[in-house]
């Protein structure tokens, strides 16, 4: 299933994957993965929804409304339609996964291993379901499972049976103990099919007719004979046919120049679709709220130490030490997000690889999304810091505060995103967090200047937003102000002191070019992250080349067909039908153990 849909990015895949003779598209299939990364947040029904106006943005909203709620009544969700996805149970948990993947109206869906942590009376609850849905939607559905007990393997209709990516078995389930029967390989009467045929291909065919062959009508197999040579020279064989074009080129091409039409359109729906569900998701959480908190109480803690300082040149270097707090403060309290950005980061994998917006779309949407909460942590702890410290009670000095705070998380949020990005796992992530912040501190010019470095890291400092963010707060605390000098009795300006105590020449900006570039880093580093996704994506997604290879698949809305097998018949009652993949791997090939099943 990874390979089919862009998603073995672990190894080189080539070959076609083909719908109706056509080359697949990202809106044909959906993937529903292994486990269920959910916005714990969401209702099932706002969580249905928003991946609905991310992927259906032809439907109004009301038929948007009757189509999700048609899916909830299907996958048996209407009691819990308005509870949260972190109060759902297993079972529940997975109808929803399975509801998401269904929302696109995809005309494909994989699942891998949807039974996954399940007891067996829920996996086999999950299965009907699916059974159900797949009917109900008229959905191919192909799904991979693990160790299924026999009420769930009979549940469905057909069985692709692999053996180190070599076919075993392709046809209907009901025949594929007739088919092993054939050649010598009866089903015991109390074993469980399933078990039985892992049992069977995890070793030789000649191995398998010694441990469990009749002994009557079949005479030990050549060496070279393979599983494969077994059921092409079978009478039950199902040979490739053409595909069945019920969904014709031209309708293709039709649909495709009205999805190319309205680009633009979708994109900015998407936006705002992005931008709604991120406000929403974190009022919610409470990573911002945690981070407002630990911001009031420290600065809260920082404002009663240096608790309205006086205006007095022997005050200086406590002003400066209530400065360097003040971004220092800022800086750290930004990687309390980190962890919530490792988990959003597979959600929205998952969702760029369905083709539910693209990653351009949603850097943006993130960025937008972010400030009005950024925007109130600074308002509110400078409105604490600020006046407690009495750094310049002047509005306009108040105001540059609170810009060059919200700069500065942007700065760091877009940091640790591409952090985040690169080494992709949590505890790293922070880890990875915390030293590139010493670097921001300790490079910015703010204990040593950059004249007084040595020459070959001295240049660093000019490339830490840090350094302008610092150098901007110096400014607004000091310049407009003036200092008594109990030495001399007299009184200075804070020109006086920025020249001569932090050394601000002619070729120091000025506060509000430094905020500038504080901003400009911001989007820099936003800029980067959205290169960085796109590279580390780059593969994901994709379906294979065109190149000519043993991996091919042929799907039409009523018949599936892998190479090397071929279409099982439609049913009498023209429903869909449900497929079943068991393969298995020898112990030393397979990363997950024996076996698998689909």
């Amino acid at each position: 299933l990874n390979a089919l849909s862009g998603r073995a990015t672990y190894a080189k895949v080539h070959g076609s994957v083909l719908l109706d003779g056509q080359a697949v598209r990202q809106e044909d299939i959906k993937f529903v993965p292994q486990f269920d990364d959910l916005n714990e947040y969401f209702t099932v029904r706002e969580l249905l929804t928003y991946a609905g106006q991310l992927q259906c943005a032809s439907l109004s909203a009301l038929a948007l409304a009757n189509h999700v709620a048609s899916l909830i009544s299907i996958l048996g969700l209407a009691p819990q339609v308005d509870v949260r996805c972190s109060a759902l149970t297993g079972g529940q948990r997975k109808r929803v996964s399975i509801g998401l993947g269904l929302v696109g109206q995809p005309r494909v869906l994989f699942l891998d291993e949807p039974t996954t942590g399940l007891d067996s009376s829920s996996a086999l609850n999950i299965v009907n379901y699916i059974c159900a849905v797949t009917r109900a939607t008229h959905v191919v559905t192909i799904l991979t499972i693990h160790q299924p007990a026999a009420p769930v393997f009979s549940a469905l209709d057909d069985l692709y049976l692999l053996e180190t990516g070599s076919l075993v078995y392709f046809g209907p389930l009901d025949t594929a103990t007739q088919y092993f029967a054939s050649v010598g390989l009866p089903c015991p009467a109390a074993c469980n099919p399933a078990d039985f045929f892992v049992d069977l291909i995890s070793t030789s065919p000649q191995q398998a007719l010694t441990n469990h062959g009749d002994g009557q009508t079949h005479m030990a197999l050549p060496a070279h004979i393979t599983w494969t040579d077994l059921y092409h020279e079978s009478a039950f064989v199902v040979p490739v046919t053409p595909p069945v074009h019920a969904y014709t080129s031209a309708a293709r091409e039709r649909e495709q120049a009205e999805l190319e039409g309205t680009k633009a359109k979708r994109g900015w729906l998407r936006f705002k679709v992005l931008v709604s569900r991120y406000v929403v998701d974190w009022w919610r959480a409470p990573q911002y709220w945690l981070r407002l908190v630990e911001l009031i109480v420290i600065g809260l803690f920082i404002g009663t130490l240096y608790l309205r300082l006086p205006r007095d040149t022997s005050r200086l270097g406590e002003f400066a030490g209530a400065a360097f707090f003040n971004v220092w403060v800022v800086i750290f309290a930004v990687t309390a997000i980190t962890a919530a950005f490792c988990h959003d980061r597979r959600l929205v994998q998952q969702e760029v690889s369905n083709g539910s917006y693209g990653f351009a779309v949603h850097t943006l949407a993130h960025t937008v999304a972010t400030m009005p909460f950024n925007f109130i942590c600074s308002l509110i702890y400078q409105l604490i810091l600020h006046y407690l410290v009495g750094f310049d009670d002047q509005f306009p000095a108040f105001v540059y505060a609170v810009l060059s705070t919200f700069a500065l998380m942007l700065v760091i949020e877009a940091i640790s995103l591409v952090v985040v990005e690169v080494v992709r796992d949590v505890m790293l992530s922070i880890t990875f967090d915390l030293i590139c912040l010493g670097l921001l501190v300790l490079f910015a010019g703010f204990f040593v200047k950059p004249d007084e470095l040595p020459v070959v890291v001295s240049w660093v400092t000019w490339l830490m937003p840090t350094h302008y963010a610092f150098d901007g707060i110096i400014n607004n605390i000091f310049a407009a102000q003036t200092y008594f000098n109990p030495v001399t009795g007299a009184y200075v300006s804070g020109e006086f002191v920025l020249s001569n105590v932090f050394a601000h020449g002619s070729t120091t900006l000025s506060k509000w070019p430094n905020l500038a570039v504080v901003f400009g880093w911001a989007l820099f580093f936003r800029f980067l992250h959205l290169l960085v996704t796109l590279f580390t994506n780059r593969n994901f997604g994709r379906s294979p080349d065109s190149k000519p290879s043993s991996l091919s698949a042929r799907t039409s809305h009523s018949q599936v067909s892998p190479t090397g097998g071929g279409q099982p018949a439609q049913r009498n009652d023209g429903r869909q039908r449900e497929a079943f993949v068991m393969h298995q791997l020898p112990s030393s090939r397979s990363r997950a153990g024996a076996g698998a099943g689909a």
